[in-house]
Order: structure tokens, then C-alpha cells, then sequence
């Protein structure tokens, strides 16, 4: 067994937070979701190309529903002794997962339709199409 990092987002909201002693499965995506939105929003996590956290709040905005005002009122931590909090998420990151949201959406629609082309093409029209451009 080895251990790897890697960035992720959880898509059930509630499950017990992940922790470096929990032992993890690495199976595809299209197992856990066939929604290309979902699935280009966590490309972009794995990738670097947005940060975890707005990719979180992008997550479970998409995946359970949450809205946004329900992420922006979530606590991360909260003491009844003392009343302190610590918010899941602030302002600029909810601000960021709105537009990683819209933007998973347009590359997630664009993925799609090309997996659709892709399963539609058979292999005869593909090799009909290599005969008429050798013409």
C-alpha cells in the first residue's frame, strides 16, 4: 500500500470528515456520478486549477443542493462554551464557487456533447469518413 496525496471534494455532504488514518479507495468518477458538470468540476480541483475549498462549496452546491446561503451559514467549528466560530467557507470563496459552478457547466455540456458525437460515430462511419478524405 502507498500513500498518495491528492486534492479532492467530497460529494456527499454529511459524511465524517476525511482524515490522513482513514484508508481510501480510488475508483472512477463514472462510478459516483454520470453528471458531466460534476465531473469537470472535479477536474479542475484534481488539476490545480481552483482551490479546494471553492471547489467544495461548488460541490455540494451541485451535488446535495445546498444553496448558498445555507455554505455561507455553515460552521466548520462551533464552541458553546465560548460561542467562537469557524465558518466552512467565506465570502470570496463562495464568490469563486459560483463561477466555478458556471464554468464546469459550460465545459461540462461541451464534454457531453462530445461524448455523445463520440458514441454515436460508429466504427464503419469513421472508416468511411477516412475514405472520402484519402480521395
Amino acid at each position: 500500500m502507498r500513500r498518495i496525496d491528492v486534492t479532492t471534494v467530497c460529494l456527499q455532504h454529511g459524511k465524517p470528515e476525511p482524515n490522513a488514518k482513514m484508508e481510501y479507495k480510488i475508483i472512477p468518477l463514472t462510478l459516483v456520478t454520470n453528471n458531466y458538470q460534476i465531473m469537470e468540476l472535479c477536474r479542475m480541483v484534481g488539476t490545480g486549477e481552483v482551490p479546494q475549498n471553492s471547489g467544495q462549496a461548488a460541490a455540494w452546491h451541485l451535488t446535495d443542493g445546498l444553496s448558498w446561503q445555507e455554505l455561507a451559514h455553515k460552521d466548520r467549528f462551533y464552541s458553546q462554551l465560548t460561542g467562537a466560530r469557524q465558518k466552512y467557507f467565506n465570502g470570496r470563496e463562495l464568490q469563486l464557487a459560483y463561477r466555478i459552478v458556471a464554468e464546469a457547466g459550460v465545459r461540462g455540456k461541451r464534454l457531453q456533447k462530445l461524448d455523445s458525437l463520440r458514441k454515436q460515430a460508429s466504427p464503419g462511419d469513421k472508416q468511411n469518413e477516412l475514405l472520402k478524405t484519402s480521395d
